[in-house]
Protein backbone atom coordinates (compact mmCIF):
# COMPACT_ATOMS: atom_id res chain seq x y z
CA UNK A 1 0.00 0.00 0.00
CA UNK A 2 1.20 3.61 -0.54
CA UNK A 3 1.82 5.56 2.41
CA UNK A 4 2.81 9.30 2.81
CA UNK A 5 6.63 9.60 2.33
CA UNK A 6 6.38 12.40 5.18
CA UNK A 7 3.68 11.00 7.91
CA UNK A 8 3.62 7.56 6.38
CA UNK A 9 -0.09 7.93 6.76
CA UNK A 10 -2.53 5.80 4.64
CA UNK A 11 -4.85 8.75 3.48
CA UNK A 12 -3.45 9.89 0.30
CA UNK A 13 -6.07 11.08 -2.40
CA UNK A 14 -5.45 10.65 -6.11
CA UNK A 15 -5.60 14.57 -6.94
CA UNK A 16 -4.00 14.67 -10.50
CA UNK A 17 -2.90 12.42 -13.30
CA UNK A 18 -0.49 13.07 -16.27
CA UNK A 19 -0.05 9.79 -17.48
CA UNK A 20 2.58 7.65 -17.78
CA UNK A 21 6.00 9.28 -19.46
CA UNK A 22 9.96 8.77 -19.24
CA UNK A 23 12.09 10.91 -16.63
CA UNK A 24 12.21 14.75 -17.91
CA UNK A 25 16.00 14.56 -17.74
CA UNK A 26 16.94 11.47 -19.33
CA UNK A 27 17.81 12.84 -22.24
CA UNK A 28 18.59 9.77 -25.16
CA UNK A 29 21.78 10.23 -26.94
CA UNK A 30 21.04 7.56 -29.99
CA UNK A 31 17.52 7.70 -31.50
CA UNK A 32 18.20 3.96 -31.89
CA UNK A 33 18.56 4.06 -27.41
CA UNK A 34 14.59 5.48 -28.02
CA UNK A 35 13.63 1.59 -27.82
CA UNK A 36 15.33 1.14 -24.20
CA UNK A 37 13.77 3.84 -23.00
CA UNK A 38 11.11 3.92 -19.76
CA UNK A 39 8.15 5.61 -18.79
CA UNK A 40 7.09 5.93 -15.25
CA UNK A 41 3.40 6.70 -13.91
CA UNK A 42 3.31 10.75 -13.31
CA UNK A 43 0.64 11.30 -10.83
CA UNK A 44 -0.01 13.58 -7.70
CA UNK A 45 -1.42 12.37 -4.35
CA UNK A 46 -2.45 14.72 -1.52
CA UNK A 47 -2.17 13.41 2.17
CA UNK A 48 -5.08 14.14 3.82
CA UNK A 49 -3.51 14.22 7.53
CA UNK A 50 -0.62 16.50 6.91
CA UNK A 51 -1.46 18.19 3.38
CA UNK A 52 2.03 17.60 1.82
CA UNK A 53 1.07 16.66 -2.31
CA UNK A 54 3.44 14.16 -3.58
CA UNK A 55 4.09 12.17 -6.73
CA UNK A 56 3.72 8.58 -5.25
CA UNK A 57 7.09 6.76 -7.01
CA UNK A 58 9.93 5.51 -5.50
CA UNK A 59 12.67 5.79 -8.03
CA UNK A 60 16.51 5.78 -6.95
CA UNK A 61 17.88 9.70 -6.36
CA UNK A 62 21.14 8.48 -8.13
CA UNK A 63 19.10 7.54 -11.25
CA UNK A 64 17.80 11.07 -11.15
CA UNK A 65 20.51 13.17 -9.63
CA UNK A 66 24.00 11.67 -10.02
CA UNK A 67 23.99 11.86 -14.03
CA UNK A 68 22.12 15.05 -14.30
CA UNK A 69 22.31 17.91 -17.36
CA UNK A 70 21.11 20.78 -15.67
CA UNK A 71 23.73 23.94 -14.81
CA UNK A 72 22.24 26.72 -13.15
CA UNK A 73 25.13 28.65 -14.36
CA UNK A 74 23.38 28.58 -18.73
CA UNK A 75 20.05 31.12 -17.25
CA UNK A 76 20.92 34.90 -16.78
CA UNK A 77 17.53 34.97 -15.08
CA UNK A 78 18.71 32.71 -12.14
CA UNK A 79 22.61 34.15 -12.21
CA UNK A 80 20.67 38.04 -11.54
CA UNK A 81 17.93 35.71 -9.10
CA UNK A 82 21.38 34.95 -7.06
CA UNK A 83 23.34 37.81 -7.00
CA UNK A 84 20.21 39.83 -5.90
CA UNK A 85 19.52 36.81 -2.88
CA UNK A 86 23.18 37.45 -1.80
CA UNK A 87 22.81 41.16 -1.83
CA UNK A 88 20.01 41.12 0.41
CA UNK A 89 20.97 38.03 2.90
CA UNK A 90 24.24 39.98 3.35
CA UNK A 91 22.61 43.19 4.00
CA UNK A 92 19.51 42.12 6.37
CA UNK A 93 21.83 39.88 8.83
CA UNK A 94 25.46 41.65 8.41
CA UNK A 95 27.20 38.28 8.34
CA UNK A 96 31.11 38.28 9.37
CA UNK A 97 33.23 37.47 6.30
CA UNK A 98 36.08 36.53 8.96
CA UNK A 99 33.83 34.58 11.45
CA UNK A 100 30.63 33.25 9.45
CA UNK A 101 30.18 29.92 7.11
CA UNK A 102 27.80 29.58 4.53
CA UNK A 103 26.37 26.34 3.03
CA UNK A 104 24.60 25.59 -0.11
CA UNK A 105 22.06 22.24 -0.36
CA UNK A 106 22.16 21.51 -4.08
CA UNK A 107 24.79 24.34 -5.26
CA UNK A 108 25.22 22.83 -8.52
CA UNK A 109 27.65 24.44 -10.18
CA UNK A 110 28.42 27.15 -7.83
CA UNK A 111 26.48 30.34 -9.05
CA UNK A 112 25.16 31.33 -5.36
CA UNK A 113 28.08 30.83 -3.99
CA UNK A 114 30.71 32.35 -6.22
CA UNK A 115 28.86 35.82 -5.14
CA UNK A 116 29.65 34.78 -1.32
CA UNK A 117 33.21 33.89 -2.57
CA UNK A 118 33.74 36.97 -3.97
CA UNK A 119 33.67 38.41 -1.09
CA UNK A 120 35.75 36.14 1.01
CA UNK A 121 33.62 34.07 2.90
CA UNK A 122 33.99 30.12 4.11
CA UNK A 123 31.57 28.62 1.29
CA UNK A 124 30.76 25.18 1.07
CA UNK A 125 28.56 23.12 -1.55
CA UNK A 126 26.71 20.12 -1.34
CA UNK A 127 26.34 18.58 -4.76
CA UNK A 128 25.43 15.56 -6.24
CA UNK A 129 25.37 15.81 -9.63
CA UNK A 130 29.11 14.96 -10.98
CA UNK A 131 29.59 17.72 -13.59
CA UNK A 132 28.35 20.31 -11.84
CA UNK A 133 29.89 19.65 -8.74
CA UNK A 134 33.25 19.18 -10.75
CA UNK A 135 32.70 22.64 -12.60
CA UNK A 136 32.40 24.44 -9.03
CA UNK A 137 35.40 22.61 -7.90
CA UNK A 138 36.98 24.16 -11.38
CA UNK A 139 36.19 28.27 -9.83
CA UNK A 140 37.65 26.74 -6.42
CA UNK A 141 34.52 26.34 -4.86
CA UNK A 142 34.36 23.83 -2.15
CA UNK A 143 31.96 21.20 -3.00
CA UNK A 144 31.30 18.38 -1.30
CA UNK A 145 30.16 15.57 -4.64
CA UNK A 146 27.40 13.82 -2.39
CA UNK A 147 23.82 13.77 -1.24
CA UNK A 148 22.90 15.69 1.71
CA UNK A 149 22.32 12.92 4.65
CA UNK A 150 22.43 12.93 8.53
CA UNK A 151 26.22 11.50 8.41
CA UNK A 152 27.43 14.41 6.05
CA UNK A 153 25.72 16.91 8.04
CA UNK A 154 27.60 15.42 11.49
CA UNK A 155 30.78 15.69 9.77
CA UNK A 156 30.15 19.30 8.24
CA UNK A 157 28.68 20.68 11.25
CA UNK A 158 31.92 19.21 13.61
CA UNK A 159 34.45 20.66 11.25
CA UNK A 160 32.81 23.88 10.85
CA UNK A 161 31.26 25.79 14.21
CA UNK A 162 29.87 28.94 13.28
CA UNK A 163 27.39 27.77 10.07
CA UNK A 164 25.91 31.39 10.14
CA UNK A 165 23.52 30.53 6.79
CA UNK A 166 22.19 27.63 5.22
CA UNK A 167 21.07 27.67 1.89
CA UNK A 168 18.47 24.92 0.36
CA UNK A 169 16.81 26.93 -3.05
CA UNK A 170 14.69 24.67 -5.38
CA UNK A 171 15.88 21.20 -3.53
CA UNK A 172 13.06 20.68 -1.19
CA UNK A 173 10.98 19.14 -3.93
CA UNK A 174 13.67 16.92 -5.06
CA UNK A 175 14.20 14.88 -2.04
CA UNK A 176 12.75 11.10 -2.05
CA UNK A 177 13.33 10.55 1.90
CA UNK A 178 12.16 13.60 3.15
CA UNK A 179 12.53 13.00 7.16
CA UNK A 180 16.35 12.14 6.05
CA UNK A 181 16.81 16.05 4.15
CA UNK A 182 14.62 18.06 6.93
CA UNK A 183 16.52 16.02 9.46
CA UNK A 184 19.92 16.60 7.94
CA UNK A 185 19.29 20.62 8.01
CA UNK A 186 18.56 20.43 11.47
CA UNK A 187 21.45 19.03 12.31
CA UNK A 188 23.72 21.85 10.71
CA UNK A 189 21.54 24.62 12.54
CA UNK A 190 21.52 25.84 15.51
CA UNK A 191 20.22 28.88 17.12
CA UNK A 192 21.48 31.43 15.49
CA UNK A 193 21.91 29.92 11.89
CA UNK A 194 19.11 31.20 9.44
CA UNK A 195 17.81 28.67 7.32
CA UNK A 196 16.39 29.81 4.10
CA UNK A 197 14.35 27.55 1.91
CA UNK A 198 12.80 28.47 -1.95
CA UNK A 199 10.10 26.51 -3.55
CA UNK A 200 7.11 27.39 -5.86
CA UNK A 201 3.89 27.22 -4.06
CA UNK A 202 1.88 24.73 -4.79
CA UNK A 203 -1.12 27.32 -5.36
CA UNK A 204 0.39 28.31 -8.72
CA UNK A 205 0.06 24.35 -9.34
CA UNK A 206 -3.90 25.09 -9.33
CA UNK A 207 -4.51 29.40 -10.19
CA UNK A 208 -1.62 29.50 -12.72
CA UNK A 209 -2.22 26.30 -14.64
CA UNK A 210 1.73 24.98 -14.13
CA UNK A 211 1.40 21.37 -13.87
CA UNK A 212 4.48 21.48 -16.54
CA UNK A 213 6.66 21.80 -13.14
CA UNK A 214 5.10 18.03 -12.16
CA UNK A 215 8.07 15.52 -12.95
CA UNK A 216 9.58 12.31 -11.25
CA UNK A 217 12.19 14.16 -9.83
CA UNK A 218 10.20 16.70 -8.00
CA UNK A 219 8.71 14.36 -5.19
CA UNK A 220 6.77 17.00 -3.29
CA UNK A 221 4.67 20.23 -4.09
CA UNK A 222 4.22 22.68 -1.17
CA UNK A 223 1.71 24.98 0.90
CA UNK A 224 2.90 26.44 3.82
CA UNK A 225 0.98 24.57 5.55
CA UNK A 226 2.71 21.56 4.37
CA UNK A 227 5.85 22.88 4.58
CA UNK A 228 5.72 24.37 8.30
CA UNK A 229 4.43 20.57 9.26
CA UNK A 230 7.65 19.11 7.99
CA UNK A 231 10.06 21.35 9.40
CA UNK A 232 8.34 21.77 13.09
CA UNK A 233 9.12 18.26 13.53
CA UNK A 234 12.39 18.49 14.00
CA UNK A 235 12.29 21.71 15.47
CA UNK A 236 12.80 24.33 12.67
CA UNK A 237 9.77 27.40 12.56
CA UNK A 238 9.59 29.78 10.14
CA UNK A 239 9.70 33.22 10.84
CA UNK A 240 9.11 35.55 7.64
CA UNK A 241 8.39 34.59 4.12
CA UNK A 242 8.85 36.83 0.98
CA UNK A 243 6.93 35.98 -2.75
CA UNK A 244 9.67 36.06 -5.24
CA UNK A 245 9.09 36.05 -8.87
CA UNK A 246 11.62 33.18 -10.24
CA UNK A 247 10.36 29.85 -11.62
CA UNK A 248 6.65 31.58 -12.23
CA UNK A 249 6.36 32.71 -8.68
CA UNK A 250 7.54 31.02 -5.54
CA UNK A 251 7.82 32.02 -1.54
CA UNK A 252 11.41 32.13 0.25
CA UNK A 253 11.14 31.35 3.62
CA UNK A 254 13.48 32.02 6.55
CA UNK A 255 13.50 29.80 9.08
CA UNK A 256 15.54 29.01 12.62
CA UNK A 257 16.11 26.21 14.96
CA UNK A 258 13.97 26.64 18.17
CA UNK A 259 12.72 24.01 21.19
CA UNK A 260 9.63 26.01 20.83
CA UNK A 261 7.66 27.84 18.28
CA UNK A 262 9.05 31.14 16.95
CA UNK A 263 6.98 34.44 16.60
CA UNK A 264 5.90 34.87 13.05
CA UNK A 265 5.86 37.97 11.00
CA UNK A 266 3.29 39.89 9.92
CA UNK A 267 4.02 38.90 6.19
CA UNK A 268 4.10 35.24 7.21
CA UNK A 269 0.55 35.66 8.94
CA UNK A 270 -0.83 37.13 6.23
CA UNK A 271 0.54 34.80 3.58
CA UNK A 272 -1.23 32.09 5.82
CA UNK A 273 -4.45 33.25 6.12
CA UNK A 274 -4.37 34.12 2.55
CA UNK A 275 -3.17 30.00 1.45
CA UNK A 276 -6.32 28.85 3.77
CA UNK A 277 -8.62 31.38 1.95
CA UNK A 278 -7.89 29.78 -1.81
CA UNK A 279 -9.37 26.62 -0.20
CA UNK A 280 -6.79 24.34 -2.24
CA UNK A 281 -7.71 20.97 -1.31
CA UNK A 282 -11.31 21.51 -1.58
CA UNK A 283 -13.22 18.80 -3.87
CA UNK A 284 -14.09 22.20 -5.55
CA UNK A 285 -10.88 22.95 -6.94
CA UNK A 286 -9.78 19.83 -7.39
CA UNK A 287 -12.54 19.04 -9.79
CA UNK A 288 -11.31 22.52 -11.44
CA UNK A 289 -7.61 21.59 -11.56
CA UNK A 290 -8.06 18.52 -13.38
CA UNK A 291 -10.53 20.15 -16.01
CA UNK A 292 -8.44 23.45 -16.73
CA UNK A 293 -5.65 21.08 -17.09
CA UNK A 294 -7.33 18.74 -20.22
CA UNK A 295 -8.42 22.18 -22.01
CA UNK A 296 -5.15 23.62 -22.09
CA UNK A 297 -3.75 20.23 -23.83
CA UNK A 298 -6.97 20.06 -25.72
CA UNK A 299 -6.47 23.75 -27.12
CA UNK A 300 -2.57 23.59 -27.67
CA UNK A 301 -2.95 20.23 -29.65
CA UNK A 302 -5.37 21.68 -31.73
CA UNK A 303 -3.73 25.04 -32.31
CA UNK A 304 -0.31 23.56 -33.45
CA UNK A 305 -1.99 21.34 -35.97
CA UNK A 306 -3.70 23.74 -37.34
CA UNK A 307 -0.19 25.76 -37.79
CA UNK A 308 1.01 22.31 -39.25
CA UNK A 309 -1.75 21.97 -41.61
CA UNK A 310 -0.46 25.08 -43.31
CA UNK A 311 2.77 24.17 -43.77
CA UNK A 312 4.54 26.81 -40.99
CA UNK A 313 7.86 25.36 -39.79
CA UNK A 314 7.50 25.10 -35.76
CA UNK A 315 10.66 24.58 -33.05
CA UNK A 316 10.43 24.71 -29.44
CA UNK A 317 13.41 26.42 -27.26
CA UNK A 318 14.88 25.33 -23.94
CA UNK A 319 14.77 21.36 -23.39
CA UNK A 320 13.74 21.89 -19.89
CA UNK A 321 12.52 19.29 -17.53
CA UNK A 322 9.05 21.40 -17.59
CA UNK A 323 8.88 21.06 -21.26
CA UNK A 324 9.32 17.28 -21.49
CA UNK A 325 6.37 17.24 -18.69
CA UNK A 326 4.17 18.95 -20.64
CA UNK A 327 4.98 17.65 -24.34
CA UNK A 328 4.48 14.16 -23.43
CA UNK A 329 1.08 14.77 -21.60
CA UNK A 330 -0.07 16.63 -24.71
CA UNK A 331 1.66 13.84 -27.16
CA UNK A 332 3.53 16.45 -28.90
CA UNK A 333 6.21 15.33 -30.73
CA UNK A 334 8.88 15.15 -33.40
CA UNK A 335 5.88 15.08 -36.30
CA UNK A 336 4.77 18.44 -35.04
CA UNK A 337 8.27 20.23 -33.52
CA UNK A 338 10.86 19.98 -35.45
CA UNK A 339 13.65 21.05 -33.67
CA UNK A 340 14.37 22.02 -30.02
CA UNK A 341 16.87 24.82 -29.62
CA UNK A 342 19.37 25.00 -26.03
CA UNK A 343 22.06 26.67 -25.16
CA UNK A 344 23.65 23.81 -22.59
CA UNK A 345 25.99 21.84 -24.55
CA UNK A 346 25.45 18.75 -22.36
CA UNK A 347 22.70 18.31 -24.06
CA UNK A 348 22.87 19.73 -27.91
CA UNK A 349 22.55 16.49 -30.14
CA UNK A 350 20.82 14.24 -27.73
CA UNK A 351 17.05 13.69 -28.06
CA UNK A 352 13.87 14.87 -25.63
CA UNK A 353 13.05 11.97 -24.02
CA UNK A 354 9.45 10.93 -25.15
CA UNK A 355 8.84 13.23 -28.19
CA UNK A 356 12.15 12.42 -29.27
CA UNK A 357 12.80 16.18 -30.69
CA UNK A 358 16.14 16.76 -31.43
CA UNK A 359 17.73 19.32 -29.92
CA UNK A 360 20.08 21.88 -31.24
CA UNK A 361 23.02 24.83 -30.87
CA UNK A 362 20.56 27.89 -31.09
CA UNK A 363 22.76 28.82 -33.67
CA UNK A 364 21.19 26.56 -35.97
CA UNK A 365 18.06 29.41 -35.50
CA UNK A 366 19.14 31.58 -38.07
CA UNK A 367 19.74 28.65 -40.56
CA UNK A 368 16.69 26.60 -39.79
CA UNK A 369 14.45 30.20 -39.61
CA UNK A 370 11.56 28.33 -38.17
CA UNK A 371 8.13 30.40 -38.48
CA UNK A 372 7.03 29.67 -35.14
CA UNK A 373 9.38 28.85 -31.70
CA UNK A 374 7.28 27.52 -28.76
CA UNK A 375 8.72 28.83 -25.16
CA UNK A 376 9.26 26.15 -22.98
CA UNK A 377 10.83 27.49 -19.84
CA UNK A 378 7.59 30.29 -20.18
CA UNK A 379 9.45 31.07 -16.65
CA UNK A 380 12.33 32.46 -18.21
CA UNK A 381 10.36 34.15 -21.44
CA UNK A 382 11.61 37.69 -21.51
CA UNK A 383 15.41 36.13 -21.57
CA UNK A 384 14.73 34.28 -24.57
CA UNK A 385 12.58 36.55 -26.28
CA UNK A 386 15.66 39.43 -26.26
CA UNK A 387 18.06 37.11 -26.61
CA UNK A 388 16.67 35.62 -30.00
CA UNK A 389 15.03 38.71 -31.09
CA UNK A 390 16.37 38.32 -34.29
CA UNK A 391 14.65 35.55 -35.26
CA UNK A 392 11.55 38.05 -35.98
CA UNK A 393 13.32 39.71 -39.06
CA UNK A 394 12.21 36.74 -41.27
CA UNK A 395 8.81 36.71 -39.69
CA UNK A 396 8.89 34.15 -36.82
CA UNK A 397 7.16 34.63 -33.98
CA UNK A 398 7.20 33.31 -30.17
CA UNK A 399 4.85 30.97 -28.66
CA UNK A 400 3.71 30.58 -25.07
CA UNK A 401 1.58 27.47 -24.85
CA UNK A 402 0.61 27.99 -20.50
CA UNK A 403 -1.51 28.87 -18.78
CA UNK A 404 -2.98 29.68 -22.29
CA UNK A 405 -2.31 30.22 -25.52
CA UNK A 406 -0.17 33.94 -25.87
CA UNK A 407 2.13 35.14 -29.12
CA UNK A 408 5.16 37.41 -28.83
Amino acid sequence: MITCKFCNSKQLKKILNLGSTPLANSYVIKYQDFKFEKSYPLELRLCKKCKLIQAPHNISPNKIFVNYDYLSGISSTWTKHCNEFFKKITKKFKYNVKKDTIVEIASNDGTLLKFFQKKKFNCIGVEPSKYAASIAKKNKIYTINKFLTPQLANIIKKKNKNISLIVANNVIAHVLNINSFIKSLSLLCDESTTLTIEFPHVGNLFKKLQYDTIYHEHHYYYSLESIQNLLAKYNLYIFDVEKIKIHGGSFRIYVRKSNKSVSKSKRLLAEIKKELEMKLYSSKSLKKLNLDVKKTKINAIKYLKKLKNNNVKISAYGAAAKGNTFLNYCKINSEIIDYVYDSNKLKQNKFLPGSRIKILDPKMIKKNKPDYIIILPWNIKEEIIKTYKYAKTWGCKFLVLLPAIKIY
